[in-house]
């Protein structure tokens, strides 16, 4: 996926979107609250991993979602069945301001606190992202070493 003007908190609002047309009835955070929470609920958080340029116009980036989905039961099925539906969700690409971003791998890990469990669930998504425009380069015609 090659995009112009795409931006990190378009990737992350893509994703509160995605979670929220699938899970309408379930509070979604994108920042961390420290207090006040309603369970169940998901914590998503945007980490970008790598920025390499791959090209004079454009650089090759690596970023990695986390979902944390909380309840307040200590029901395993409840995280397997939620892990299932997000891997159903998540599955080849993440869709951005019309263009497609691949997603390279997830992962999983289900925590038990005092409070209930705990379910992350993380994909790495990998993308180009144009960084300015194509400049017409003189060539050199003949070069002279003397």
């Amino acid at each position: 996926m090659v995009g112009d003007k795409l931006k990190l908190a378009d990737i992350r609002d893509s994703v509160v979107n995605k979670l929220a047309n699938k899970y309408s009835n379930i509070n979604i955070y994108d920042e961390k609250q420290k207090q006040g929470i309603i369970q169940p609920c998901f914590f998503v958080q945007l980490l970008p991993i790598t920025s390499t340029r791959s090209s004079f116009t454009y650089n090759n980036n690596v970023a990695m979602i986390n979902i944390q989905y909380l309840n307040d039961s200590t029901d395993t099925l409840e995280c397997l069945n939620k892990k299932d539906e997000l891997e159903e969700l998540f599955i080849d690409y993440l869709e951005v301001a019309g263009e497609k971003i691949s997603i390279l791998e997830s992962e999983s890990n289900i925590a038990f606190d005092s409070l209930g469990s705990i379910l992350t669930y993380s994909i790495t998504l990998d993308y180009y992202k144009k960084i300015k425009d194509y400049e017409e380069r003189k060539t050199i015609k003949e070069v002279n070493f003397e």
